[in-house]
């Protein structure tokens, strides 16, 4: 139930409205002007304001636009706050049309019926509901937005960090592939089904003293790693015969093959879960490169088969 504020003109009046909503359950404040100096809009407001009211039931007063001063003055402080106005006489159309556009829930004449204030009483409380509600959300949705800004420069500045961390890596590795490491673990088994890919792959690992075979699909694949015993396979995922994880089994299951770092390149990033599943025995799973920095980072995850 609401708490609602009555001031009218009349106090016989204001007691016969606090009780019509009081046997509703409503919380009712009479506020009379007392004194003899009559108040103005700001300390009228101030007075209202103290009664902390969720609607105002109010004489309507027109001269100098009275009444609507007060509420703009309340309203400025406690938006939420709903007036309903109570003629005493008749009121010229402008200074209802300017009540309304300031905010004004209802208009009711002296000779108010329980009904109709109860009615109204009702719909003001709803609209203050509906809109303190509305605001919530939009205050909840900005919330959002400014926690999702923060986690934005957070992931951002993360993406950076490790963004530099990988390209300090990738120096160190190319540093360890100049060195004077035996030629034999620096064998690459390189399979695809696609000759500019497995062109691609090879220069870039040529270019860094990594001896490459190849094959051009999943069987000649198997084959060549059973008489060049690569110590690290690179193989595409989708091929002719056997796929990459089924030459990834293939080799892992044969002992005489073993040890061996199998990666496995992709497109789809999305299956790279997948393929990283224990049982398929892949060892590392890269997304294809497309660009250069891309095949520097190839070749640093390839070098590190060299190395586990």
């Amino acid at each position: 139930m609401a708490r609602i504020w009555i001031q009218l003109d009349d106090p016989a009046a204001a007691a016969g409205t606090g009780r019509i909503l009081e046997a509703e359950g409503h919380q009712v404040v009479i506020g009379q002007d007392s004194g003899e100096e009559p108040l103005d809009q700001a300390q009228r407001a101030v007075r209202l304001l103290e009664s902390k009211p969720d609607v105002a039931v109010v004489g309507y007063q027109a001269e100098d636009a009275l009444s609507v001063k007060v509420m703009q003055e309340t309203r400025t402080r406690d938006p939420y706050l709903k007036f309903i106005f109570v003629l005493s006489g008749p009121v010229e159309p402008e200074h209802l049309v300017m009540a309304v556009n300031e905010g004004a829930a209802a208009f009711l004449t002296a000779a108010l019926s329980s009904g109709a204030l109860l009615n109204f009483v009702a719909r003001a409380e709803a609209k203050k509901k509906r809109e303190m509600d509305r605001d919530a959300e939009v205050d909840r949705c900005r919330d959002i937005i400014e926690k999702e800004k923060v986690c934005s420069l957070e992931q951002a500045s993360q993406i950076a960090r490790n963004r530099r961390l990988l390209q300090a890596s990738q120096r160190l590795i190319n540093h360890l592939l100049a060195a004077s490491i035996p030629r034999n673990p620096r064998v690459v088994l390189l399979v695809s089904d696609s000759t500019f890919q497995l062109d691609l792959f090879r220069k870039s690992l040529e270019d860094h003293n990594f001896r490459v075979v190849t094959a051009a699909n999943g069987s000649k694949g198997l084959e060549a790693a059973r008489e060049h015993h690569p110590r690290i396979i690179v193989s595409d995922l989708e091929m002719p015969g056997l796929s990459g994880l089924e030459l990834c089994r293939a080799v892992k299951n044969d002992e005489t093959l073993s040890p061996n770092h199998f990666i496995v390149f992709t497109a789809n990033e999305r299956r790279m879960d997948e393929i990283l599943r224990p049982e398929n025995k892949v060892d590392d799973c890269l997304i294809k490169p497309s660009r250069s920095e891309d095949y520097q980072a190839f070749v640093a995850r390839v070098a590190l088969g060299i190395m586990v």
